[in-house]
């Protein structure tokens, strides 16, 4: 038994924080009855793990949790930045959708930085850059930048419609 909150205690407590919700916890718990693990899992645990533990099998956790992580990173990465569509928990949801409003309202200020997106975010310029690094694979700035692109092209084509939709009208009458 841990001196103090025990495991669960722990994992509640750093899947409720914003800053550090993106952080993959294994529980390595004596207690192997189902209501234990169920609580546990409930409690925000990525991984619950019963002692004594296979070394293989906790290395297949890793390599999973791993290999989910460069999923998610990858999805990001495409230039569909709606939250939503990505499987993260509802914190990293809720983070990424405000950090996207942010750069909304923001989007016709170029001279917008990441310093300023984190400090609306709440969180010092290190706690934010860890944050978005490990929830997008994307640094701020890359972030920054590519939702930038992202919704100019969205203009672009936008635009080019309407103006393809006027021409047509104009061709019609």
């Amino acid at each position: 038994m841990m001196p103090g909150p025990d495991g669960i205690e722990v994992c509640q407590t750093l899947k409720s924080d914003i800053k550090t919700s993106h952080i993959p916890i294994i529980l390595l718990s004596a207690r192997s009855n189902d209501e234990s693990k169920i609580e546990g899992l409930k409690s925000g645990a990525d991984v619950y793990l019963t002692k004594p533990f296979s070394l293989e099998v906790l290395k297949t956790q890793l390599a999973s949790l791993l290999d989910n992580r460069k999923k998610l990173h990858k999805e990001f990465k495409k230039l569909n930045f709606e939250p939503s569509t990505i499987n993260i928990s509802s914190l990293d949801e809720l983070f990424v959708e405000n950090m996207i409003d942010i750069i909304k309202d923001n989007i016709d200020n170029s001279t917008f930085t990441v310093q300023e997106l984190s400090n609306l975010c709440g969180m010092s310029r290190t706690t934010f850059f860890n944050k978005v690094k490990s929830i997008t694979g994307l640094k701020p700035t890359e972030f920054l930048r590519n939702y930038r692109l992202n919704w100019l092209v969205w203009v672009v084509i936008r635009r080019r419609c309407t103006i393809i939709l006027k021409k047509i009208y104009c061709a019609a009458l």
